[in-house]
């Protein structure tokens, strides 16, 4: 009797193993890890980064991946981590991290990218451009930089192939030598309401900052509204306009850019402002189509008033997103790991030959095919190293529309600087309110 209980206990636990042995890589494998893209194509892209993270860390194998494309992922983000359901990584405006850092929606990887090698590829700007409060909540996957075009073949005799001036006055100088030659409108530069964000981001901050100056002060956490550098980038523009070298419809006419873009494909004008996409409109079969454009048309640095460069960046990021309100993700780990693949050297070079987009990491332009992308491995190169960004505060896209404004009524000649800027000062102060601006001019007294 006892070798029958003996026989019946034992064949029990081998029946316990057996169905153990069935459940334990079932269990595992029924483990998920959610992204929400805002691009489809970026589902190719993020296959190839699981592959690649799996090699690093057998144990991805036993996760299943689930791929999310809603409509509008912020609509349907927002409704999954209202229900406790977020995906465990999202797409994300790097515009946005701060806000939704400070919504609880976003998981801190500070301690994850201060351990990862990749994190000193991106420029410090770009590193600042994902943070809130000093801590970091995502990681640019693609980024955007502002340039000066230039029609090489209109420029006088060989200049056009090396010209990079250091200052305003050598561009200055540059378009009155055109303008003295017979060329209508030799610069173009966003200049008004109708450009919308592309008057700040391609234009006036880059001067700004070029001038020394900041929009805002992130040590004493206000706004500056008026100050040197302000002035210098108004008698920029006023000299622009006040002696004939830009077009007088561009700051009010209702499509600007078409307008400032026509100039420069017909020839009308030579050094144009513009994001590095422009590219696309200019080049062999663009829109715009610039004539042998690959030998006519160049790229050169936005340079500071007296010397050094500036330019102005946005982007995309991935972030590991809260399950819910104080409610964690469930595999943080796991789900840096797929987004460091994704962010890895050869994945960002990846993902911006295929989006032909810029780089946000430096040593992508040491990938050979990102490398042979002349253009866009220039501008990781050479203008990321100068970048700025926009300060992303609730107050920001009224501030930005009051930057319109401000350069519209220099532009048309309309105000002095001195006068805009003092109107520009008090509507900014009514906006983010009086205790909260720096008035280093003294216009508000």
């Amino acid at each position: 009797m006892k070798k029958t209980h003996l026989w019946w206990g034992i064949t029990v636990m081998v029946g316990l193993i057996t169905v153990l042995s069935f459940l334990i890589p079932a269990y595992a494998a029924s483990q998920k890890i959610t992204i929400m893209v805002k691009d489809k194509d970026d589902i190719g892209r993020w296959q190839v980064a699981v592959e690649r993270a799996s090699q690093a860390d057998p144990a991805l194998k036993d996760f299943t991946i689930v791929y999310e494309t809603p409509p509008d992922v912020n609509v349907a983000f927002f409704a999954e981590f209202g229900a406790n359901d977020a995906p465990d990584i999202v797409s994300i405006d790097s515009f946005e991290v701060p806000s939704w850092a400070e919504a609880k929606y976003l998981y801190d990887i500070t301690d994850k990218v201060e351990a990862w090698d990749g994190w000193a590829q991106y420029p410090t700007s770009l590193q600042e451009i994902v943070k809130d409060r000093g801590r970091v909540y995502a990681l640019l996957k693609q980024t955007d930089v502002r340039i000066i075009f230039l029609r090489k073949d209109l420029l006088p005799y060989a200049l056009g192939s090396q010209w990079q001036p250091l200052s305003w006055e050598e561009l200055l100088s540059m378009a009155r030598s055109l303008k003295a030659a017979g060329m209508k409108y030799p610069l173009a530069i966003q200049s008004g309401p109708n450009w919308g964000e592309s008057t700040a981001m391609q234009a006036f901050l880059p001067l700004l900052y070029g001038a020394g100056g900041v929009l805002y002060d992130q040590e004493k956490g206000k706004w500056v509204v008026s100050s040197n550098a302000y002035m210098d980038v108004l008698n920029f523009y006023e000299t622009i306009y006040k002696e004939g070298l830009a077009n007088p419809d561009v700051p009010t006419v209702a499509s600007p850019w078409m307008t400032a873009r026509g100039d420069f494909q017909a020839g009308r004008t030579a050094i144009l402002f513009d994001g590095q996409w422009a590219w696309g409109a200019f080049k062999s079969g663009g829109s715009l189509e610039v004539p042998n454009a690959d030998c006519s048309v160049g790229f050169i640095k936005i340079p500071g008033k007296n010397g050094g460069f500036s330019t102005f960046s946005g982007g995309f990021a991935w972030a590991i997103a809260n399950k819910g309100l104080d409610i964690p993700p469930a595999h943080p780990k796991e789900a840096f790991e797929l987004i460091a693949a994704y962010c890895s050297q050869k994945g960002i070079a990846e993902h911006a030959v295929e989006t032909n987009s810029v780089a946000p990491r430096l040593d992508a332009v040491k990938v050979p095919e990102y490398a042979q992308n002349k253009y866009l491995s220039w501008c990781t190169a050479e203008v990321l190293p100068y970048t700025h960004y926009r300060p992303a505060l609730p107050e920001y896209p009224q501030v930005s529309e009051q930057i319109r404004l401000l350069v519209k009524q220099v532009a048309t000649l309309q105000m002095t600087p001195k006068e805009a800027l003092s109107e520009y000062a008090k509507a900014v102060a009514k906006i983010v309110g009086s205790d909260n601006v720096i008035d280093e001019l003294g216009l508000l007294k």
